[in-house]
């Protein structure tokens, strides 16, 4: 739907297969850095490109016009190679953070006495997280364009991105850098130092 908006038409599918390709590319990309970077400084750049992305794709619906009686969307003269930029960068963005670096994350951090519940649990947070995004995201849609005819995809990117911010305060101040350690080293570091005092939120954050 976003590629019609653009004025790809018929070349929608085409498009798609860019962002395909994108996607593959940043995947490799994130592979073969991660243990160079590190955890956090991944999950930073990759959740800062997204909410780029999410900001020009607001202002892109923004600016859009709607066409009288259907649901179809004009961007503005301009806005579509933005648009297409905004979304390679998004998809790209995904790959170097959230995609990769989520599930390295939670495959370490988890004390190994309870890793396999916690492992578990993750997973069906993670999954029942991304359901909730599917089904939610025409109603939200709808219901922005309820209040502010024909901009509810402009308002729709304006909340992922406001998450996107709330994804970055997160990571500041609650994601520890594992990079370099073994899962034991990982265990002790955040391991609480008696059973009364919790860990210090600069000993979860330290970078060899």
């Amino acid at each position: 739907q976003i590629f019609r908006a653009a004025g790809f038409g018929s070349l929608a599918a085409r498009a798609s297969v860019v962002i395909g390709l994108a996607k593959l590319l940043a995947t490799c990309f994130t592979v073969g850095t991660v243990d160079h970077f590190g955890r956090r400084p991944l999950l930073f750049a990759g959740i800062s490109m997204m909410l780029a992305a999410l900001l020009v794709l607001s202002a892109a619906f923004l600016l859009s016009t709607k066409v009288e009686g259907s649901d179809i969307v004009t961007l503005a003269p301009g806005w579509p190679v933005f648009v297409v930029f905004a979304l390679v960068l998004y998809v790209c963005g995904y790959q170097v953070g959230f995609g990769p670096i989520s599930w390295l994350i939670i495959s370490e951090v988890f004390p190994l006495r309870t890793r396999t519940l916690a492992l578990s649990v993750a997973v069906f947070v993670n999954f029942a997280s991304n359901l909730l995004m599917t089904f939610t995201l025409k109603p939200l849609q709808d219901a922005f364009d309820a209040l502010y005819p024909g901009k509810g995809q402009c308002f729709l990117f304006l909340l992922y991105a406001t998450l996107c911010v709330t994804s970055i305060t997160f990571v500041h101040l609650c994601v520890p850098e594992t990079k370099g350690r073994s899962l034991e080293e990982i265990d002790q570091m955040l391991r609480p130092r008696n059973s009364t005092a919790p860990l210090a939120l600069e000993e979860w954050v330290e970078v060899d």
